[in-house]
């Protein structure tokens, strides 16, 4: 097991994917103000200073990874990889595929009281200038993209992505109709591919994150009837397996990150996916289990498997809110004909 690197007040690892990933979710939620710049320097720069422990030698370390990043994406696009093939490409694409898996644990991640405050201001629309500022990019196609353009490109299919996952994650029907997070990243790379070379991205009076998030919006709800057609003639033990397998993931989505990570693939049989062994999913789940022995690991399954069958007030569920619960409520409240309290 690789060692943890030092962490922040936030828990999230210094060095790594890990902690990479709870950076990026973190430079996207706090509405950073753009700088001018490579598109790793600014996003390095980006990253909020309310945060503890982010300081001029994490930017750096930061920018290195965001260069790595940048480098796969090249590999990638030269080997005819989609994103979302990429993106789950572990072997091949290790640094892309890790930052994908981190942002998305980052959203299952609890949030510290003493910067609750900073997230739970966070804008519902999922834009804000830094992310603008990279949307906006994709107003002019490139033939030989420069790496500024692969990771502008990247980082706004992970926002539509993410965003995504809250919608998903926040209504039962998506998972019920056999749903999966690879159908999201299949729905967000759409997304901003049928708005690329649009210049209506680049105007000043419009914000280009909203035009991406509407784009995938109508692409999931497209997915969602599509979908929803293709089982009305489905028997129904199908049926009732989806509806089981459905709440056993939001199930699992309650419980602190750790024991979520390592249920959901200890039950992967029963969810219909493929079981890693602990050491692969621990290099995969980096922000979520690096800091567990093999031991520990165990000890959890073990623990939570016998609490999810009995008593289910002693489930470990998170004990503040995710990112994931805030940003739920935030979409709820903005949503049209919602009431006020």
């Amino acid at each position: 097991m690789a060692p943890a690197g030092p962490t922040t007040r936030c828990g999230a690892q210094r060095d790594g994917a890990g902690g990479a990933g709870l950076r990026i979710a973190q430079a996207r939620l706090y509405r950073p103000n753009p700088l001018p710049g490579s598109t790793a320097h600014h996003l390095a720069q980006s990253l909020p200073p309310e945060v503890a422990g982010i300081d001029d030698l994490e930017r750096r370390a930061f920018e290195t990874e965001l260069g790595a990043l940048a480098d796969q994406l090249r590999a990638a696009a030269l080997a005819g990889s989609s994103l979302p093939e990429a993106v789950t490409d572990h072997a091949s694409y290790p640094a892309l595929a890790a930052m994908h898996t981190a942002l998305r644990d980052a959203m299952l991640l609890e949030v510290p009281s003493d910067i609750l405050p900073l997230v739970t201001s966070a804008d519902p629309a999922g834009s804000g200038p830094a992310l603008d500022a990279m949307a906006r990019t994709l107003a002019r196609r490139r033939r030989a993209p420069t790496d500024d353009a692969l990771l502008a490109h990247f980082f706004v299919f992970e926002a539509a992505r993410l965003r995504l996952l809250v919608a998903a994650w926040a209504d039962p029907v998506f998972e019920t109709l056999g749903g999966t997070e690879a159908d999201l990243d299949r729905v967000a790379d759409a997304a901003v591919r049928l708005l690329e070379g649009e210049a209506a991205l680049a105007a000043a009076d419009v914000r280009p994150m909203v035009l991406v998030h509407a784009a995938a919006s109508m692409l999931f709800a497209r997915w969602i009837a599509d979908q929803a057609e293709a089982l009305r003639h489905a028997g129904e033990d199908l049926r009732e397996e989806l509806r089981m397998q459905a709440r056993l993931k939001s199930a699992l989505r309650s419980l602190r990150l750790p024991e979520s990570v390592l249920l959901e693939n200890a039950l992967a049989d029963l969810l219909g996916e493929d079981r890693d062994d602990l050491s692969s999913l621990q290099r995969k789940h980096a922000l979520a289990l690096s800091e567990l022995s093999r031991q520990a690991m165990d000890q959890r399954v073990s623990r939570t498997r016998r609490a999810l069958a009995n008593d289910p007030n002693r489930w470990p569920r998170r004990r503040s809110p995710a990112l994931f619960d805030i940003l739920r409520a935030a979409m709820a409240a903005a949503a049209p004909g919602h009431a006020p309290r």
